[in-house]
């Protein structure tokens, strides 16, 4: 059976075709599947009840080279705003580049020809070597470490994004492995038992909010987060290191998507350990009215980016 015509349901797994990806399916995953039909159509009666009192966002866009499906936190937030698509890149307010891959680079000659500034257009490489190398121009203190002289605890993972494959190794190693990224070992355990992650959505050069997402320190660098909640950026965040951060974002190209920071309990410093330009949300756990709300308050927010953009 196909959803969207991108996601395969088998016995044991679902395929995202355009991903490459397959999750196996288990009670937590039907759980989440469950959670995430309910968002759709709760934005999709936001969406036709702003089409029918004439309340749509009057911003039209150009996805290139292909349309988020509903599963991304993009089409929620333009969905739950009223904003309209089209295939005319001449005829949009803005076009947004949006491909879920690691390294890509932007068609310059469509950009050029369609007059048109290209939200995320510049953010081609969010590799974990990428990431540790800007992170340290920005502020100034390492995230990525050689494994064959650092000493101490270290965090292995797929230089490719959103594999979730994390491994915690002792160092110094004989050689690093080929194709993977090594960064220091960030503890971020919540209250003994969890880990906390901060999710810091970027929307131009703000950060509306932050999402904290917690789940057992035994599954650290899983997907499946056991509680999320919304809370104001000055709750989470200092000044600095937001503007840091903003930095940060301006130095990767992203226009639109969340970092994923860790604060180290040991020195109480940010580490920013990913980057996704096509990230999905708001999380599963969180609470279904506070969903709404983080999708007004973002669609808010990229509204007057994009007419900052097209003005």
């Amino acid at each position: 059976m196909l959803i969207y015509s991108d996601a395969k349901i088998g016995r044991r797994e679902i395929h995202i075709e355009s991903l490459g990806k397959s999750i196996p399916l288990s009670g937590d995953m039907f759980y989440a599947i469950f959670r995430q039909v309910v968002m759709y159509f709760m934005i999709g009666a936001v969406f036709w009840t702003r089409v029918l009192t004439f309340n749509r966002t009057p911003i039209t866009i150009g996805f290139y080279p292909a349309r988020p499906k509903p599963w991304y936190k993009l089409w929620n937030v333009t969905k739950f705003m009223g904003m309209k698509f089209s295939e005319d890149y001449h005829a949009c307010d803005v076009l947004f580049y949006f491909e879920d891959v690691t390294v890509a680079s932007l068609n310059e000659d469509l950009v050029e020809r369609s007059n048109k500034k290209a939200m995320n257009g510049y953010c081609t490489d969010i590799s974990k070597r990428k990431v540790q190398a800007v992170f340290k121009d920005v502020f100034g203190y390492d995230l990525g470490v050689d494994p064959t002289t650092y000493e101490g605890k270290v965090v292995a993972k797929s230089d490719d994004n959103a594999r979730h494959d994390g491994q915690i190794i002792d160092c110094p190693i004989k050689e690093a492995t080929p194709g993977m990224a090594y960064q220091r070992f960030v503890e971020n355990c919540y209250d003994g038992e969890m880990v906390e992650d901060i999710r810091v959505p970027v929307i131009g050069d703000g950060i509306p909010f932050v999402y904290l997402k917690r789940r057992p320190k035994g599954t650290r660098f899983a997907n499946e987060n056991t509680e999320a909640v919304m809370v104001e950026t000055v709750e989470a965040l200092s000044d600095i290191e937001v503007r840091r951060l903003i930095a940060f974002s301006r130095e990767m190209g992203l226009d639109f998507g969340g970092l994923d920071v860790l604060r180290d309990l040991q020195d109480g410093r940010i580490y920013v350990v990913d980057v996704n330009k096509t990230d999905m949300g708001p999380p599963i756990p969180l609470k279904t009215w506070k969903k709404m709300e983080a999708l007004g308050r973002l669609g808010d927010a990229l509204t007057q980016t994009i007419k900052s953009y097209a003005a």
